[in-house]
């Protein structure tokens, strides 16, 4: 909610990797008038979304080649979708080329997401590694790869997640 209060009421906000559209719909719940949209590469989703009638646009793209112009959208949203890709430097530098101002990032708090599943008892045979989770950042190395691509404003802390608050640079 915090992060949409930042957004002007004539913005356009984009969702990638929306996958069944959960946190589509919370962000969705925050909004006041932002033109929103979202995106998601698997094709499963993509049907079952339009299928459901899903109160959005709905485009099938890769991260990594999003059909859109260079700084088309204020804000674009990637949650919990980069510790799964194989070029994440190729999805951050196509996620800040579509954005003019904005970029929200959420990932697992490493150390912190292992140590926790390992606690309830989960993948111990990985030590406490998600299945598909093939990138991992503590706050420090998060803030480091990100600033590569624009400034850094903000990094939430919500057990077991961050979320990175970075400024478009153009």
């Amino acid at each position: 909610g915090e992060l949409i209060g930042l957004l002007d009421s004539d913005d356009r906000i984009l969702e990638v990797g929306c996958g069944a559209g959960e946190s589509s719909r919370r962000i969705l719940s925050f909004l006041s008038g932002q033109h929103f949209e979202v995106s998601e590469e698997d094709d499963r989703y993509v049907e079952k979304l339009r299928e459901i009638q899903f109160p959005v646009k709905v485009t099938r793209e890769s991260v990594y080649e999003l059909k859109r112009d260079d700084d088309e959208f204020d804000a674009i949203f990637l949650l919990e979708v980069l510790e799964h890709l194989e070029d994440y430097q190729l999805a951050l530098k196509e996620l800040f080329r579509v954005s003019r101002k904005y970029v929200v990032i959420s990932i697992p708090n490493e150390p912190l997401w292992r140590i926790l599943n390992c606690l309830r008892g989960k993948y111990l045979k990985d030590w406490g590694n998600t299945p598909g989770h093939i990138n991992h950042w503590s706050t420090s190395k998060i803030r480091k790869l990100i600033s590569r691509y624009g400034v850094v404003q903000k990094i939430y802390s919500p057990t077991p997640w961050m979320i990175v608050l970075a400024e478009v640079q153009k």
